[in-house]
């Protein structure tokens, strides 16, 4: 079989080194210093007779892509209405109210660079997590979706709690925010 001579040309043309090439490698690939690590600890902090560890991006928020202070595209922004998971990363309840607790003993503190996550407890954990960056979060915030879930979403026979809201406001975001036996999400 003959190709004709323009289907050649082309052929010539893509298998020259020509620079625009798709297959162009970029000069710096990935390094683990590049990559934004929601999960890193960002810091400690004493409430009363509770300890929290805040998680997030060490990062600054400047590095970080910017997200709208306003619950756009959601006009039941601040509902929380909750999905509660009854089997999966259930939390102490006992543990999901001392995190409450500590949060509103403290509801003004603003964690610093860009958190993710507030966990209290060692071995055993109740973390609240949110999925995206929310500007000028105050511990506060978290309550409201935090008592939802924790009101509405026991398991009774189990002794813990797991679930989510996929329309918290926080701080004038809209997000979802979980709450479980880990940090990073339900």
């Amino acid at each position: 079989m003959m190709l004709s001579p323009l289907p050649m040309i082309i052929i010539m043309f893509l298998l020259s080194n020509h620079k625009t090439s798709a297959l162009t490698l970029p000069n710096h690939l990935p390094t683990a210093n590049d990559v934004l690590d929601p999960s890193d600890l960002l810091e400690t902090l004493q409430i009363d007779n509770y300890t929290l560890t805040i998680y997030g991006y060490k990062t600054s928020p400047s590095r970080l892509a910017p997200v709208p202070n306003h619950p756009i595209h959601n006009p039941h922004c601040g509902y929380n209405t909750p999905s509660c998971d009854y089997s999966h990363h259930l939390a102490e309840t006992a543990l999901c109210i001392q995190l409450i607790q500590a949060l509103k003993a403290s509801p003004s503190y603003s964690p610093s660079n860009s958190p993710r996550d507030v966990c209290i407890g060692s071995s055993h954990k109740c973390c609240i997590s949110w999925k995206k960056q929310v500007s000028g979060l105050r511990l506060g915030d978290l309550v409201s979706a935090a008592e939802t879930v924790v009101r509405l979403c026991q398991n009774l026979n189990k002794g813990g709690v797991s679930g989510k809201t996929r329309d918290t406001l926080l701080a004038g975001s809209c997000t979802e925010q979980c709450l479980s036996d880990r940090k990073g999400g339900c």
